[in-house]
Order: C-alpha cells, then sequence, then structure tokens
C-alpha cells in the first residue's frame, strides 16, 4: 500500500469517527489526517492545496443563496450531499472516496 493510499485511509477514519458534534481531539486528529494526505500528495509531486484556488471573500462562506433557491433546499443537499463540506460526512458506504 503507498503512503497516499494509507494516508488517504487514516482520514476516512478520522471522518468517521467524527460524529455529529466532534470532540476537540477528534477534530485535531481530523486535521492531522488532512495534513498527511496533503503531504502524501507534494511526496508524488502535486503542490496543490484547494486553498490556492479559493479567494479573500469567497463567496463559499455564504453558499445557500448561490447553490440553492432557498435556506430549506440548501439543508436539503446537504442531507443529500450535494453540497461540499468541511469536515466532509460519509456516505453510506461509510467512506468519502471512492473506487475509480
Amino acid at each position: 500500500m503507498t503512503s497516499y493510499t494509507n494516508a488517504v485511509n487514516v482520514l476516512e477514519e478520522a471522518i468517521a469517527a467524527l460524529g455529529i458534534r466532534p470532540s476537540e481531539e477528534r477534530l485535531a486528529a481530523y486535521q492531522a489526517a488532512q495534513r498527511a494526505v496533503w503531504e502524501a500528495m507534494r511526496a508524488v509531486g502535486s503542490p496543490w492545496l484547494v486553498t490556492d484556488f479559493a479567494t479573500l471573500g469567497s463567496p463559499l462562506q455564504y453558499p445557500w443563496p448561490l447553490l440553492a433557491a432557498t435556506e430549506a433546499d440548501f439543508a436539503e443537499r446537504r442531507r443529500l450531499l450535494l453540497v461540499p463540506e468541511c469536515p466532509p460526512r460519509p456516505e453510506a458506504s461509510g467512506r468519502i472516496t471512492f473506487d475509480a
């Protein structure tokens, strides 16, 4: 197993452990796992972070007017996992990634 695959598996476990109201310890573990994935990606030559593409004052700070017609519609889209969130919520499989 590659270090990247291993890091992604650890991230998946950290996300699964978060629950609805994660403790500070679980959030810290999730953030450490995020960083490990980024470091593994850098090791294979991918230098990018998503923050490299976000700007100050990004409209995603207030996403519901842009991604849904109403706040209720936005809440439903979140429930259906149609809107990206951080930390992400796993799908029914318990994972956030999929095999291509």
